[in-house]
């Protein structure tokens, strides 16, 4: 066969590497394993500066925000570090948080809710997953309602704040290590991103693609879909019941931080096979960036309002709600329609719905979808998102900057995710993305970026 034919040179003392077939441990390797031909992050030297930036951001944002003062203008007369290493961490904070993984682990491996099916991997295989993350969110929700009625200290969060993120940050640094011993077994398929055969970088990155605890438990759903979203819902609780327990009652701004939050995660785990289709699940390796990301950071942001609110509570003029109201509810359907319109045209370009949207046909044969609200911006779904985080800001009025970190975070991190798919969608389409940006111009929000 022509395919099969070896073409020597004269001179040559045998076929080229690159004229030769790959024998079967090659096409393997380059199936399960292949090599990182691009750095992000700055590769290895911002991967080592990221391990150091990420905690120290983490703990600033507690530091300037606390009971005492939340105001960047008074960080340098009421900072203090604590000395006492029990302010640090506790035995009592690492357990909750180990015991609030194992109750996540556990109520994942439940055979409830439809197992489907995740993208198509490089060895054409496709790996199950278990749906039943709204399961998850009622049980947790209903041990959290429980331990209140019976009086049990459900403010630990909120009284323990500090000592949380330490137990948080050990935890998600174990379970990176758990991730990359795994990477190292024999026949791991391993991210693209993570496989630079530096250490420090790859550690970063996350190695194994899909690492599963006892081929069951996936460690990736486990950190998504139940750590961050549950987690940071149930934390939102605790401020809440801490400020029921400091005034007595709960106010109108926290009463609607933690009803617009409790949306936004029963919507994530109501559409929770959606998760399974981002750049994060179906590409990226499970590492420190993911696990201290998404476990740490993230939680500690998305509180950040509805703890301000504990120590300053706040009354909202009535255009102020109204304000809050309208974005909430237009960013929802900002982020709920784009979302829908993308995975059911991923899902099944056939369908009647799909049919309808205008595509521009591209010379890999491959379509990009140029209507509907993915022709209004190259990223609905983001401004949607950014006005619903928006929306939880102001209701701690608009008199301190520190709540809006929440906002400023994913404003940054929505902005160089944009750029990096614009980057990467250039080399991939060539002049079929110069076409399609000249149909959809902006990025994330109209007339601005």
């Amino acid at each position: 066969m022509l395919a099969q034919e070896v073409t020597k040179r004269k001179g040559s003392r045998g076929p080229r590497k690159d004229d030769r077939m790959a024998t079967p441990l090659e096409a393997m390797t380059a199936t399960l394993a292949p090599k990182t031909t691009e750095y992000k992050f700055g590769g290895p030297i911002g991967a080592t500066i990221s391990y150091f930036v990420l905690p120290l951001i983490a703990y600033f944002v507690y530091f300037a925000c606390r009971r005492d003062a939340c105001d960047l203008t008074k960080i340098a007369s009421s900072f203090r570090l604590p000395r006492d290493v029990n302010e640090w961490i506790s035995v009592e904070s690492l357990g909750v948080v180990v015991g609030f993984m194992l109750l996540q682990a556990l109520l994942y491996c439940i055979p409830a809710g439809k197992a489907v099916s995740g993208s198509i991997l490089r060895d054409g295989s496709r790996l199950k997953y278990r749906m039943n993350g709204l399961l998850s969110l009622i049980v947790s929700v209903g041990v959290f309602g429980a331990l209140w009625y019976y009086r049990q200290p459900v403010t630990f969060v909120y009284d323990h704040f500090l000592e949380m993120i330490t137990a948080v940050s050990i935890v998600a640094f174990v379970l990176s290590v758990v991730a990359h011993s795994m990477s190292l077994q024999r026949g791991v398929m391993l991210s693209e991103y993570g496989n630079s055969g530096n250490f420090l970088y790859d550690f970063f990155m996350g190695r194994a693609l899909n690492p599963r605890i006892a081929s069951v438990l996936d460690m990736k759903m486990l950190i998504f879909g139940r750590f961050m979203l549950i987690g940071y819902i149930l934390a939102g609780l605790s401020m809440l019941a801490k400020q029921y327990e400091t005034d007595g009652k709960v106010s109108l701004p926290m009463v609607l931080v933690c009803a617009m939050q409790f949306l936004y995660v029963f919507d994530g785990l109501y559409f929770e096979e959606d998760i399974l289709s981002i750049n994060e699940f179906s590409k990226q390796g499970v590492g420190f960036l993911i696990c201290y990301a998404i476990m740490v950071f993230r939680p500690i942001l998305y509180s950040l309002p509805a703890r301000f609110l504990v120590d300053n509570p706040v009354e909202l003029p009535q255009m102020q709600i109204a304000t809050i109201l309208i974005l909430e509810v237009v960013g929802y359907v900002i982020y709920r329609w784009s979302n829908t319109q993308k995975n059911s045209y991923r899902r099944n370009p056939d369908s009647e719905s799909s049919k309808r949207l205008k595509v521009l046909k591209t010379a890999r044969g491959t379509n990009l979808v140029i209507s509907g609200l993915w022709g209004f911006v190259r990223h609905p779904n983001y401004l949607g998102d950014l006005m619903m985080h928006l929306a939880w800001c102001l209701c701690t009025g608009v008199g301190h900057f520190m709540p809006y970190l929440t906002f400023v975070f994913l404003l940054l991190m929505l902005i160089g995710r944009a750029n990096q798919d614009d980057a990467d969608c250039r080399k991939k389409y060539k002049l079929d993305w110069d076409t399609y940006c000249n149909i959809v111009r902006y990025k994330i929000v109209p007339y601005i970026f």
